[in-house]
C-alpha cells in the first residue's frame, strides 16, 4: 500500500516538474526570439512559418523592398523621402497590427508600441497609421511613370481657383449611345452644376492630323454621395464629329478656369481577358492589416477572380509590400487615390468604384465591388462563374435578364454570444479547434497561420437586402451605383438577390458588434480551408524570401 502511493506521489511530482520545465522553455525561447527581433534578423519568423504557429509580421527595410532607389509597382514609383520620420530605409520595422519594433541605423532607441517617439532627426515614429505611402506614389497609364510638378496636387486636378470642381480621370463610354467620353470628377456643394462646362478634345500625336474641337459637357452628380460638402460627379461630353479619336480632353470653366489636361482611356479591343474582376475602394488612413489581404486575394483567385483594381490614398507600409508582391504577379493593378477634397463620404468612395466601373469594361465579363475584409462565398458552387452561370440560367428561364447580382451581408466573429447558439460541445472548447466534421490537420494549420475564415465561424445576423450588401454586375449593363447596390442599369436588365444558401458576402471586420448581437454557428467557408491555407503558404515564402 505504502508502495503505491509512492508511485502515485512520484508520478505526480514528474508530471509537475514536466510543467515547469516546458513553461520555463517557453519563456526562454520568447526571450531568444526577442533577441533575434532586436537585431533586425527575420530567420526566426520564417521558422515559426515552417512549424504553422506564424504569428509575425513582415520585416521591411531598403533591401527587402528594393527601394534602393525607389521602387515600382504596376506603374507606380515609391520615392523615399528624408521629410518622412521614420521612412523605410533608415529603420526595420516589425508590425503587428499597429505595434511595432523598429531600430534606425542612426539612433539607439529601439521603438515600441503605438506612437512611441525616437531620438534623432524629425522622429516621430507614428507606428499606428503606418507611413504617407500616398504622397510617395507616382502613377500613368500603361505602367509609364509620370512626374507631377508639385506633390502637394494629389491625384486631382483642380478646374476652378476654387477648388469646387476637380477631375480624376477621362473613359471613353460606348454603353451610352451615341458613345461619350465620361470624366469622373469631384465638386463642392457651392459649385453650381448649371454653370455648365466645355469640354476641350485634341490630338496631338504625331501620325495624325492634329486637330482640336470643343463641346458642351454635362455635371451629373453621381448617387449616394451623401450630406458632405464634395460629391462625386460624372462630366459628361459628347464627342466631337472628327477624323480619329480624341487623345486628351480639358474642361473648362466660364469664369476663374485653370489648366487641366487628361488622357482618354480606351477599352482594349477583342472580348473580356477575364471572367471575373474586382474593384477595391481607397485604402486609407494608413490601413496596414496585411494578413487579412494576403488571405483575402488568395481566396479570391481560388474562387476565379483573375484581376483586381486597387485605389491607394494612405497604405501601410507593410500592406504596400503585399501590394508590390501582387502587382507583379500581374493580379494587382494599383491607383493613386491621394488628397480627395474633404470632407467627402469615406475618401471619395463612389468615385473611386465608378472610375473602376468605366475601366473594367470590355475587360471582365463581371466585377466584383468589395472591401479587402469582406468576402463573397460560395455556399454550393466551387467558384464565382459557377454559381453566377447557375442563378442567371435561373433568372433566364424566368424571362428576366440579368445584369447585376447582390448578395446580403453578414458580420463574421471570432467569440460567439451564445444565447441563442447552440452550446459547443466539451472537446472543441478550446480555442484551436472547431467543430466542425471538417476539423483536419489544415483545418488546424490555418488556424496557426490566423486565417480569418478557420477562426471567426460565428456568424452574426443576415443583412436585408440593400443593408451592407455588394454586388458583382456586368460592367456593360450598369450605369450608377451605390456603394452596396447597383442603381441604374441599361435598359431591360435587372438585379437579382442571390439566396443566401446559394452567396453570402462574409465580412470579417475587427471588432465589429463583437458581443453585441446574436451569433450562429456557420462554417460554410471551412470547405476552402485546405487550398487556402497552402497558396497562403506559398505566398508567405515569396513574401520572406
Amino acid at each position: 500500500m505504502q508502495a503505491k502511493c509512492f508511485l502515485k506521489a512520484l508520478v505526480c511530482l514528474s508530471i509537475y516538474f514536466a510543467v515547469l520545465f516546458i513553461t520555463c522553455f517557453k519563456h526562454l525561447g520568447k526571450s531568444w526570439q526577442t533577441s533575434f527581433i532586436s537585431e533586425g534578423r527575420n530567420a526566426w519568423w520564417w521558422s515559426s512559418v515552417a512549424r504553422n504557429s506564424y504569428t509575425g509580421e513582415l520585416v521591411m527595410n531598403r533591401q527587402d523592398a528594393g527601394m534602393e532607389d525607389g521602387l515600382e509597382v504596376a506603374g507606380q514609383s515609391f520615392q523615399n523621402t528624408s521629410d518622412f520620420a521614420c521612412e523605410v530605409g533608415h529603420r526595420r520595422d516589425i508590425i503587428n497590427d499597429g505595434i511595432s519594433a523598429g531600430s534606425r541605423r542612426d539612433a539607439s532607441k529601439i521603438c515600441v508600441g503605438k506612437g512611441d517617439n525616437c531620438t534623432g532627426r524629425k522622429d516621430n515614429c507614428n507606428t499606428k497609421g503606418g507611413n504617407d505611402i500616398a504622397s510617395r506614389v507616382e502613377l500613368a497609364d500603361e505602367g509609364t511613370l509620370s512626374r507631377r510638378a508639385s506633390r502637394d496636387e494629389g491625384d486631382f486636378q483642380w478646374v476652378d481657383a476654387d477648388g469646387g470642381l476637380r477631375v480624376y480621370a477621362a473613359h471613353y463610354d460606348d454603353v451610352r449611345v451615341p458613345p461619350v467620353v465620361v470624366v469622373v470628377a469631384i465638386r463642392s456643394e457651392a459649385f453650381d452644376p448649371a454653370h455648365g462646362v466645355i469640354c476641350h478634345f485634341t490630338n496631338n500625336a504625331d501620325q495624325d492630323e492634329a486637330w482640336e474641337a470643343k463641346t458642351s459637357g454635362q455635371l451629373v452628380d453621381l448617387p449616394g454621395a451623401g450630406n458632405k460638402l464634395y460629391l462625386a460627379v460624372y462630366i459628361i461630353c459628347p464627342i466631337p464629329e472628327v477624323t480619329s479619336r480624341p487623345k486628351h480632353l480639358s474642361i473648362i470653366l466660364h469664369f476663374n478656369n485653370l489648366p487641366n489636361s487628361l488622357t482618354v482611356t480606351y477599352p482594349a479591343a477583342g472580348p473580356p481577358a477575364h471572367q471575373v474582376a474586382l474593384c477595391v475602394p481607397p485604402v486609407h488612413s494608413g490601413y496596414d492589416i496585411w494578413r487579412q489581404t494576403v488571405e483575402t486575394f488568395e481566396l479570391l483567385q481560388l474562387l476565379g477572380v483573375s484581376l483586381a483594381h486597387v485605389y491607394v490614398a494612405q497604405a501601410g507600409v507593410n500592406l504596400t509590400r503585399v501590394f508590390q508582391h501582387y502587382a507583379a504577379l500581374g493580379f494587382l493593378r494599383l491607383y493613386s487615390w491621394r488628397r480627395p477634397p474633404a470632407p467627402i463620404h469615406t475618401f471619395g468612395h463612389l468615385a473611386a468604384i465608378h472610375d473602376c466601373l468605366l475601366r473594367m469594361r470590355h475587360v471582365a465579363h463581371y466585377v466584383a465591388f468589395a472591401d479587402l475584409d469582406e468576402t463573397i462565398i460560395p455556399r454550393v458552387h466551387a467558384t464565382w462563374p459557377e454559381m453566377l452561370r447557375d442563378v442567371r440560367g435561373q433568372q433566364e428561364e424566368k424571362g428576366q435578364r440579368v445584369g447585376a447580382f447582390l448578395f446580403q451581408n453578414a458580420f463574421f466573429h471570432a467569440v460567439p454570444k451564445a444565447t441563442n447558439e447552440r452550446p459547443t460541445p466539451r472537446r472543441w472548447r478550446n480555442r484551436r479547434n472547431v467543430r466542425s466534421p471538417l476539423i483536419n490537420r489544415q483545418t488546424k494549420k490555418a488556424q496557426g497561420l490566423g486565417l480569418v475564415i478557420a477562426t471567426r465561424l460565428h456568424r452574426g445576423k443576415i443583412w436585408p437586402v440593400n443593408k451592407r450588401s455588394k454586388a458583382i454586375v456586368d460592367p456593360l449593363k450598369v450605369h450608377y451605383l451605390f456603394i452596396h447596390y447597383p442603381v441604374l442599369l441599361v435598359e431591360n436588365f435587372s438585379i437579382v438577390t442571390v439566396p443566401h444558401d446559394l452567396g453570402l458576402l462574409h465580412h470579417y471586420r475587427s471588432k465589429w458588434g463583437r458581443g453585441r448581437e446574436e451569433t450562429t454557428w456557420d462554417n460554410g467557408a471551412l470547405r476552402f480551408v485546405g487550398p487556402l491555407t497552402e497558396r497562403v503558404l506559398r505566398t508567405l515564402r515569396n513574401l520572406f524570401h
